[in-house]
């Protein structure tokens, strides 16, 4: 499903259902319902948004994919336990969204890499491991779609996943 998902994204076959939403609501809607999930995993969520509403034209079942993707990677690599904090605010007609956590140091090297479809850190991983290696391109492309970035920086134990997207309606073309 992923792989196919991933090409429909790569090849543009995506058509994108865009409707004005306030994204400090859906991300506080969605930090509540993953707690207890991340809270199983030994993962403990903070947040800090702001308290005014942030309006962004989004497909907003494409965006949640993205926060998932990101959601179910930090649970699958941080160090447990965790703290993993997610943080929203406004840039210049731009929103940031970020997912940071504690994970194993990740080399400058590789850090251009995660976003790459099938690209994985362990190398040895093993054969019965069901993850496809698709989450983080599927974001990316999602991401581009809606006219945004999205990028990784590491510091030692710390990596903090970013997003940036227009607040204003882009024309799709």
């Amino acid at each position: 499903d992923d792989l196919f998902t991933y090409t429909k994204w790569s090849n543009q076959a995506v058509e994108l259902k865009r409707e004005k939403i306030n994204l400090v609501h859906m991300l506080a809607q969605f930090t509540d319902e993953m707690s207890p999930v991340a809270t199983e995993h030994d993962i403990t969520v903070t947040t800090d948004f702001p308290k005014q509403a942030i309006e962004i034209w989004v497909d907003p079942a494409q965006l949640l994919r993205v926060f998932e993707n990101l959601f179910y990677n930090a649970l699958q690599h941080s160090k447990k336990p965790s703290p993993l904090h997610i943080t929203l605010e406004e840039q210049r007609n731009q929103a940031k969204i970020s997912f940071q956590n504690r994970c194993h140091p990740i080399s400058s090297e590789d850090l251009p890499y995660l976003f790459e479809r099938l690209y994985r850190l362990d190398k040895a991983r093993s054969p019965d491991d069901a993850r496809t290696g698709l989450g983080l391109a599927i974001a990316k492309e999602i991401v581009f779609a809606h006219h945004g970035d999205i990028w990784a920086e590491s510091d030692g134990e710390q990596i903090c996943f970013s997003i940036l997207l227009p607040l204003t309606q882009q024309d799709d073309q």
